[in-house]
């Protein structure tokens, strides 16, 4: 099904231009034992169905020093277990997922979604022997469901079993060091607690709470991770949707920055409950033990807010007005050259348009606020222009459609619920 890009008509704007303001990169207070100051680092959080392929590829054209995260990729999907020619499989499955495997993955962390230790990490060997520039191998502790991505037996409920944690974490460990990966970051995504219901919900505390979730990191720690993501929110493992489970259990940011604190020798990295720039800002500017953040919803609904994001990270005043601009006329040209290859079977057109829609969707918000968002007016029409072209472009070489000389105006209902 081929996805129109429709936006409101848009009328002759002020042609004054306004830049993306960075935020200052973090002071941080690194006590405790600490004896070195890491690298602030920006993380576009995995999302089941959207951080896909072709999702990462705009997001990298928009902030190329923010590290990006595939979608959980569960081992027996990728690599059944009863399957004749299992190597062949996964090589395949990465190719649709990664790229080739000569691409540089650099910025790119694979999370995998497992509870058996063996075929964890003989699914590490076969992977980082191919697709040896990754930047991380991350386990999925953190999943609250199965419609979020999750299952019964891993991740989030793994954290209800922090030996067999452990065990995973040591199995991906061998793995590395058996292929002499050790360049290749090691890290598990969790949340900072968990309840089995909805019934089960009650307030956090320290003396309960709090340590168990330094003794789960302590294990991992143990056992070999270089960096922990935590999800500030307790993950509710049945009765509540993934959505919900996104908003209903309360934020402790508090417990994020106790484990930074006392695990100095880890990244520690806070996710969950970022909204836009300015909160990340006022997070990022308070003295503090946290090394990174993540955010993701936020990153779908405006996606261009990484380039601001992307000044932050180059220590620049301001960035040049047209690196949006330039940013998705890359995006185009790689949708339109992968639209016009006749071997793409494994990428639909719609997978290549999702990534417009947010950006449509963010230029008509931005429109609609007035105000200073970080885009001038003739900034929003440049780039809507150059959608409609570039649209019209992948629709010409959509199989089976004619090419049409503009597109359908009007309004976008995008099928996304976009709630941190």
């Amino acid at each position: 099904m081929f996805f129109f890009v429709t936006l409101a008509i848009l009328i002759p704007f002020s042609t004054s231009l306004s830049t993306f303001s960075p935020i200052t990169q973090p002071n941080y207070t690194h006590g405790n034992g600490r004896d070195k100051i890491r690298e602030y680092q920006f993380h576009i959080a995995p999302m089941q169905c959207y951080t896909n392929l072709t999702l990462r590829t705009l997001f990298h054209f928009l902030s190329p020093s923010s590290v990006l995260w595939t979608e959980m990729e569960k081992v027996n999907d990728v690599f059944p277990e009863n399957c004749h020619d299992s190597h062949s499989t996964l090589m395949n499955a990465w190719t649709r997922r990664l790229g080739k495997q000569n691409n540089d993955h650099s910025s790119l962390i694979l999370q995998l979604g497992c509870n058996d230790p063996k075929r964890l990490k003989t699914c590490v060997e076969q992977t980082v022997i191919q697709y040896d520039t990754l930047k991380g191998i991350n386990l999925n502790c953190g999943c609250p469901s199965i419609e979020s991505g999750g299952a019964a037996n891993y991740g989030a409920s793994l954290m209800k079993d922090p030996f067999l944690t452990g065990r995973l974490v040591e199995s991906m460990k061998e793995a590395l060091s058996n292929t002499e990966q050790t360049d290749i970051e090691l890290s598990v995504k969790c949340r900072i607690g968990v309840f089995d219901s909805v019934d089960d919900i009650r307030a956090l505390t320290a003396e309960r709470d709090y340590d168990y979730l330094h003794n789960y990191v302590s294990i991992m720690k143990d056992a070999g991770i270089d960096h922990v993501i935590l999800h500030a929110r307790p993950a509710i493992l049945s009765g509540l949707n993934p959505t919900k489970n996104r908003i209903v259990p309360e934020l402790k940011y508090d417990f994020v920055e106790r484990i930074a604190s006392e695990f100095p020798d880890l990244r520690v990295t806070l996710n969950g409950g970022i909204s836009d720039k300015c909160h990340l800002k006022k997070l990022i500017e308070t003295k503090t033990y946290v090394d990174s953040h993540m955010a993701g919803r936020w990153c779908l609904r405006r996606p261009l807010d990484l380039v601001g994001i992307e000044a932050m990270l180059r220590n620049k005043n301001n960035m040049e007005g047209d690196y949006a601009l330039k940013a998705v006329e890359k995006y185009l040209d790689h949708a339109i050259s992968i639209a016009n290859n006749p071997s793409r079977s494994d990428t639909q057109i719609s997978e290549l348009c999702l990534p417009l829609f947010l950006i449509s969707e963010q230029l008509k918000e931005d429109y609609a606020l007035d105000s200073n968002t970080g885009l001038s007016f003739r900034e929003i029409e440049d780039i809507h222009d150059i959608l409609c072209h570039g649209i019209s472009d992948i629709e010409s070489l959509s199989k089976g459609r004619k090419k049409k000389s503009k597109l359908v105006q009007g309004d976008i209902n995008l099928p996304i619920n976009i709630v941190e």
